[in-house]
């Protein structure tokens, strides 16, 4: 019986933690801009509205395995070094950018 009690329990975990994305993206929304949520990998792993009408337009931006790519190849690379440094930033095996990225 124990099993079953901490399956039943980690469903109720699982079910919480479902919902709980849910409400993120959806409050989300509610911001005038398109917002990527990015893991530690840099897979997108969480988008509002706004940024899922940008990826299914496929004029800017394109998502390749889970990745933002920006369709002009100069942007990409600008966006691409965007990422690693605010990825290194945030896991604190770099610094933050000196300046803002242009």
């Amino acid at each position: 019986m124990p099993h079953l009690k901490r399956a039943l329990q980690l469903h109720l975990q699982f079910s919480r933690l479902r919902l709980n994305a849910e409400g993120s993206a959806s409050g989300l929304d509610a911001f005038g801009h398109a917002v990527f949520g990015l893991n530690q990998l840099g897979h997108v792993v969480l988008s509002n509205r706004s940024a899922q009408q940008i990826i299914t337009s496929g004029r800017d931006l394109s998502l390749a395995n889970d990745h933002l790519d920006a369709a002009d190849p100069h942007a990409s690379k600008k966006l691409q070094t965007g990422i690693a440094q605010a990825l290194a930033t945030g896991t604190m095996t770099g610094s933050p950018p000196t300046t803002p990225f242009s």
